[in-house]
């Protein structure tokens, strides 16, 4: 694994560990910490994703050839980092009597 492959874990699982931490004080169970911290992390990693290309894959010929595997990759890697992050916040994070879907009916 490369160092910039490395740092989309890496830095994605501190982002979901930050938003996570962010739940874990609001009233919602263990399942919907987890949920919301993945979505949070999928949907952050698309953005970022596309704001590369913006920025700088869509004019430079040599990042264009490689841009497929490399976008693929670099989410494959930011969603990894983001499950981790999320089981372990919502693994950690107190589970909320009645915060649950199943609880809140």
């Amino acid at each position: 694994m490369t160092r910039q492959q490395s740092n989309h874990f890496v830095n994605w699982a501190i982002l979901v560990a930050r938003f996570g931490s962010l739940l874990a004080r609001l009233p919602v169970g263990r399942l919907e910490t987890f949920e919301l911290a993945l979505r949070f992390g999928a949907v952050t990693a698309l953005l970022w994703e596309f704001a590369e290309y913006l920025t700088f894959v869509r004019t430079n010929e040599d990042e264009l050839r490689t841009a497929y595997t490399d976008t693929l990759g670099d989410l494959a890697l930011g969603l990894a980092g983001s499950i981790v992050a999320a089981l372990v916040i919502s693994a950690l994070g107190r589970a909320t009597p009645g915060a649950s879907r199943a609880g809140a009916r």
